[in-house]
């Protein structure tokens, strides 16, 4: 067996798909007994009967439905204000312990999920759903 031959398979095969449609292929032996394959014919080659290629036709897709426009909703708050403890005040309370109240215009919607959240120092302490 030749050390070329899958590589000349493999030419075949690229060959037949490549050119099935478009040419017509022929097979000669040489005068070493190897088998060649090409569309230009020396003398004494046979030509190859290729199958049909093989096709698919896929089904229709379905329509495309266009996505609405994205309702623009209005804000859920026109204010929210802390309201104690005041601006830059001081928290006088040797446990730590402080005050905090807040206020929304319209009003916290809990109904929704709506809640307050407290932070200290950038860490969650507490949430408020009024």
């Amino acid at each position: 067996m030749h050390k070329d031959r899958p590589l000349r398979i493999l030419m075949l095969c690229v060959l037949l798909v490549t050119r099935a449609a478009a040419a017509e292929i022929y097979r000669w032996v040489d005068e070493n007994g190897t088998v060649h394959f090409g569309d230009q014919p020396p003398p004494g080659a046979e030509k190859v009967e290729l199958p049909s290629p093989s096709t698919y036709t896929p089904p229709p897709l379905p329509a495309i439905k266009p996505r609405p426009e994205p309702t623009v909703e209005a804000p859920a708050y026109s204010a929210v204000r802390i309201l104690q403890p005041q601006d830059q005040a001081t928290i006088r309370d040797n446990a730590g312990n402080f005050e905090v109240s807040f206020a929304t215009e319209p009003g916290l919607k809990s109904q929704l999920g709506h809640q307050y959240q407290v932070l200290l120092d950038g860490r969650p302490v507490a949430r408020i759903s009024a």
